[in-house]
């Protein structure tokens, strides 16, 4: 059914979920076909049968299985998981917005950037202007530290535009009197 790397750093439990996803999304598991139990998974795969019951738990909170008791676990319809995979992609989407506000970025740097991928459908290695670092893409290339003193970003380039302190290894821990390198 799956193949597991045992010398992927993840756990496998996540290396589970992921490869039942992937198997589920394209159609190799029919809607409402059942799942092996979780002991059969478990000896199947050699692993816990625990780690098999958290995966196949990650796997319904998602929407992707859904389970009857006493009868097991079932491949839930393609409308449920679908459902569950959109709510996850746009409360992240929602959740970066927030960030992205919260360091500085501007409505209208973010609907240009929503533009482009959508304007774009495919290129989404082009670069924009904002493309590589878009937090650092301010006018006046500063920024404030974290007490709000203002530093100057150094590198032209976008994948260069971080604080000096940082591209040379200097102090990064922003609290008063500390030396101690990180």
């Amino acid at each position: 059914m799956i193949l597991l790397d045992y010398r992927d750093k993840r756990p496998i439990y996540e290396q589970m979920v992921e490869k039942l996803e992937r198997l589920i999304v394209s159609g190799g598991l029919e809607q409402d076909s059942k799942m092996p139990s979780v002991r059969n998974m478990a000896v199947e795969l050699a692993v816990n049968p625990n780690t098999v019951q958290r995966a196949y738990t990650l796997l319904e909170q998602e929407g992707y299985l859904y389970t009857v008791s006493g009868r097991g676990s079932f491949v839930a319809p393609e409308r449920e998981w679908r459902d569950g995979q959109l709510g996850r992609m746009l409360a992240e989407w929602v959740a970066m917005t927030h960030k992205a506000r919260d360091a500085g970025l501007s409505q209208e740097v973010l609907l240009e950037q929503l533009a482009a991928v959508y304007g774009h459908a495919g290129a989404e290695n082009e670069e924009s202007p904002c493309a590589s670092a878009l937090v650092y893409c301010r006018g006046d290339m500063e920024n404030e530290n974290m007490d709000g003193s203002p530093h100057r970003l150094a590198g032209g380039s976008a994948e260069n535009r971080q604080p000096a302190d940082m591209q040379t290894g200097g102090n990064h821990d922003r609290s008063e009197g500390s030396t101690e390198k990180l």
